[in-house]
This record gives structure tokens, C-alpha cells and sequence, in this order.
């Protein structure tokens, strides 16, 4: 009797210990997969349309006529650029891009009355790069379909190009390159197509420094500027193909 109470008080003992030395075993294979072992990098490449919002208005004859006025704005461009990423919890991702978007200044008449006689085409080029690191947080595991948002920061570079003949907008201190700060927000959705593939559909704002203000900027030679936004949105939605690499050989032992 006293022997098989021993048995007894041993098994069970056996058997309270192996689901605690499962969950700690899991455990560390958690924390090497997502710290240490498994790095899971991805990489990204993306294409899609890009706005931007209202970098000036004007009044062309503002002493006889203050309602004349006008917009300077941007036509809508192709937008594409490619990010690095990994992974460093589940279901959050943070991720290195680059977003290239290269447009037409257009002057757009903003009187009110409906007429258009104030629009100028191809005012000059511009162009924005933004490179931003950024926040991913999925909804829901990375299985098949899962929605996901994200924040970040991001320095853009804007570029002129005043074209050719007489400009109408010019860079003040010659240089033609601006430096901005920028915020990003991102909400999409992903479909995992594969084990190493997915395809996302993003939508995407950045809010930039405008090149027409600050000590440094942008100067239009036409017309009388009456306001300036300090920032300038620009909004894109794109579609982009996601590889993630194999795991290191030693985790994948271990799986």
C-alpha cells in the first residue's frame, strides 16, 4: 500500500511537471523566435497614385480685384518605392521605407466664380522622398487575411524643377532641394499568399513640411501670396508584394 502510494504520488508529480516544462520550453522558443534566432526579415516592394494638398494661395490682382484667386497644387502621380522590415513581437512590425513620387505644379483657379481663366499647367516639377520608419500593428494573426495600421516618422527631401523658358517658381537660395520633417500614418490590409508571400493593399498620408515656407523655400514670381499651409498632405494608396525570409537553419531545427 505504501509502495503504491509512492507510484501514485509520483506520477502525478511527472505529470504536473511536464506541462509546466512545456509552457517554459515554449516560452523560450518564443522569445529566441521573435528576439534572437528568428529574425524573420521581410522586404517590400510598392506602386500606386499620390495626391498632395494645397501648397499656396494667391490673389492675382489683389489692389482691384481680391478675389481673384488661385491654388497652387499638384496633379496626382505614380508613387512607388520599397521597405525593409522585421518583425519584433507577434503581430507588430516595424519597417524602413522609401516613397518616391515625382508630379506637375499646376495653378488652379479658386475665385468661385467656375470659370478656370486663372488654371497654368505645368507651373514646374516637383518631386518628394520620403523615407520613413514605421510602426505595423496586424489585427489578427499573420494566416491568411488580416487588417493592419500603423504610425511613423520621416525626414522628405522635395526636388524643383523649374522647366524650361522664363521660370515661374524658383528655389530662393539656388538650391533646389528641400528638407522636411514628416509624419506618416498607413492602414491596409494583407492576404498571405504563401508561407513567404503577401500582398497588401495600403493606404497611406504623410504629413510634410511645405517647400514654400520657412527661411529656406520655394518662392512663386507671379501673384501675391495670401496663405501658406506650414504642412502638406499627401495621400496615397498603393499595392505592394511583401517576401519574408526563411528562418535561421538552428531555429528551424528547433521547430
Amino acid at each position: 500500500m505504501h509502495d503504491s502510494s509512492r507510484r501514485c504520488i509520483g506520477l502525478l508529480c511527472i505529470l504536473a511537471a511536464t506541462p509546466s516544462a512545456a509552457v517554459a520550453q515554449r516560452g523560450m522558443e518564443e522569445e529566441e523566435r521573435w528576439f534572437a534566432g528568428f529574425p524573420n526579415w521581410s522586404i517590400t516592394l510598392y506602386g500606386g497614385l499620390a495626391n498632395q494638398g494645397r501648397f499656396l494661395l494667391q490673389s492675382v490682382d489683389f489692389e482691384n480685384d481680391p478675389t481673384e484667386q488661385r491654388e497652387l497644387r499638384a496633379d496626382d502621380a505614380f508613387t512607388w518605392g520599397g521597405a525593409i522590415g522585421a518583425q519584433i513581437l507577434s503581430r507588430t512590425r516595424v519597417r524602413l521605407a522609401f516613397t518616391r513620387t515625382s508630379t506637375e505644379l499646376d495653378y488652379r483657379d479658386d475665385s468661385g466664380t467656375g470659370s478656370g481663366q486663372l488654371d497654368i499647367d505645368d507651373v514646374a516639377g516637383l518631386s518628394s522622398n520620403v523615407l520613413s520608419l514605421e510602426a505595423l500593428r496586424f489585427l489578427l494573426p499573420e494566416r491568411t487575411f488580416t487588417p493592419y495600421g500603423g504610425l511613423g516618422f520621416a525626414v522628405n527631401w522635395w526636388n524643383l524643377d523649374p522647366g524650361e523658358g522664363t521660370p515661374l517658381i524658383v528655389a530662393a537660395d539656388g538650391d533646389d532641394t528641400q528638407f522636411r520633417l514628416a509624419g506618416s500614418a498607413v492602414l491596409g490590409v494583407q492576404y498571405r499568399i504563401s508561407a513567404r508571400w503577401a500582398a497588401r493593399l495600403e493606404a497611406t498620408t504623410f504629413s510634410i513640411g511645405n517647400p514654400f515656407t520657412g527661411n529656406e523655400s520655394y518662392v512663386p514670381l507671379t501673384g501675391s501670396t495670401i496663405d501658406e499651409p506650414t504642412r502638406v498632405r499627401q495621400t496615397g494608396f498603393r499595392l505592394s508584394a511583401t517576401y519574408t525570409f526563411a528562418p535561421t537553419r538552428r531555429t528551424r531545427g528547433r521547430r
